[in-house]
């Protein structure tokens, strides 16, 4: 996390699918709730695959972010 609003990075590669899903989903909330307000990053540079499951983690992180 950095300093002022607050920013945390993560930095995702391999892949994203049914079994890595919920894993990230967990990591992810927990930032939020930890941190509230804070921003995410989710760098994909090194993603070479992401299922339909990794896209609805970003979906629901995405939207507890926004509120």
């Amino acid at each position: 996390m950095d300093s002022g609003r607050g920013t945390a990075e993560f930095r995702l590669s391999g892949r994203i699918d049914s079994m890595s899903a919920p894993r990230l989903r967990e990591q992810l909330l927990a930032v939020c709730d930890e941190h509230p307000g804070a921003a995410l990053v989710l760098d994909a540079e090194e993603l070479s695959y992401i299922s339909s499951a990794g896209l609805r983690v970003f979906l629901e992180v995405s939207k507890k972010t926004e509120g």
